[in-house]
């Protein structure tokens, strides 16, 4: 089903041709934006990457790098594993979300990475983190703080 609407931020945006296992990923681990203009960008069609951009923000006073999204949005969710976390995003804030992953080191086998959850964050324009969730996938619990 098609929710795009014509001329819309979501439809700026390129397409990703990989399904979400294609491309490594889970089917139970994705984000979804609602952009200012109302369209939408789901993982399953979009890279993080292509709708963001990394930049140092301040998080309980140390310095961070973020890849907040470029475009303004309405709000921002994440699920993982039947856990769901939605975010509005104020004016002036922008927003950021990452994948949370365990890299185990297997003797005479290498390295097996495995997503264990996601976090997704609101920054004011002052580049603070006001707002902070996780989703850990290991203990079921969803945590962070807001300022």
């Amino acid at each position: 089903m098609n929710t795009q609407l014509k001329g819309t931020i979501a439809e700026t945006i390129k397409k990703e041709h990989l399904g979400l296992r294609e491309r490594g990923l889970p089917e139970h681990s994705y984000f979804e934006v609602e952009f200012a203009d109302n369209s939408k960008a789901h993982e399953r069609e979009h890279n993080w990457s292509d709708i963001s951009e990394e930049v140092l923000v301040k998080s309980m006073g140390r310095v961070k790098a973020v890849r907040l999204c470029k475009h303004p949005l309405k709000k921002i969710s994440i699920s993982h594993a039947g856990q769901t976390v939605t975010l509005k995003v104020p004016p002036k804030h922008r927003a950021y979300q990452a994948i949370i992953a365990e890299s185990v080191l297997i003797p005479n086998r290498g390295t097996v990475n495995h997503i264990i959850g996601r976090i997704v964050g609101l920054v004011n324009e002052n580049g603070e983190v006001v707002e902070e969730r996780s989703i850990n996938g290991l203990t079921g619990e969803v945590f962070g703080f807001k300022n």
